[in-house]
């Protein structure tokens, strides 16, 4: 896809200056993290394999590991988020990012489809990869839960929004680091990720039951 030229808008040094140095210690912070995170998953797998496979012991390894690894996902979620601190906001319109998370979906593991929905040309002010990172992952969050997603694009005088819908049903009390793989709607490792980053962003992401569906949005200020 043809990308459009971007348009830089003015920031505050020092603000910016601040966040580099946020992102930078953040990142490494987290990288420190994740190795012994990794390293210890690496030594409950080989207690497990040592272990009877039929004994408790052995069952409560397994779960230890999986818990490791959901782990090892979160964190470099977290980097993805940290890493994005270094990027200068942008103006672009908000299909252009759908389009590229839409592609990059397209391109995963994930076998589900997405339609698309209502479209929109408006254009929003953000860090353009944080955006993309943001709505692949509540496509795929959303494909996960059912087969086919919709993704809709609008906006109106105050804000401009991205909203992916699936059907399903939202739980009570969504676990925030663990995906339910059943007819309940996936809620997972992405979205802690895209509550973060709307934040980072002036956004507001919502999560909500629509009847028969659930709906995430993300919400942007218009720009004037």
């Amino acid at each position: 896809m043809a990308r459009m030229s971007e348009e830089f808008v003015s920031a505050d040094p020092l603000q910016m200056a601040a966040l580099a140095a946020v992102g930078q210690f953040s990142i490494a912070s987290l990288h420190a993290l994740k190795n012994e995170v990794f390293a210890a998953t690496g030594t409950v797998e080989v207690l497990r394999r040592q272990a009877d496979p039929k004994s408790p012991l052995a069952q409560r390894l397994g779960q230890i590991e999986a818990s490791g690894r959901d782990t090892e996902i979160a964190l470099r979620l977290l980097l993805d988020l940290a890493a994005s601190l270094n990027h200068v906001a942008v103006r672009f319109p908000l299909a252009e990012a759908a389009e590229q998370a839409c592609a990059l979906l397209a391109h995963s593991s994930y076998r589900g489809r997405v339609e698309k929905g209502e479209r929109s040309g408006a254009r929003i002010e953000a860090p353009r990869a944080l955006i993309v990172l943001s709505l692949l992952h509540l496509l795929a969050n959303a494909v996960e839960a059912a087969p086919l997603a919709t993704l809709s694009l609008g906006s109106d005088d105050e804000s401009v929004w991205a909203r992916v819908s699936n059907p399903g049903l939202l739980p009570a009390a969504p676990a925030p680091f663990r995906t339910e793989k059943t007819r309940l709607a996936a809620v997972g490792l992405g979205l802690p990720f895209v509550r973060a980053a709307a934040a980072a962003c002036n956004a507001h992401f919502t999560l909500r039951q629509q009847d028969e569906q659930v709906e995430a949005e993300l919400r942007f200020p218009a720009l004037g």
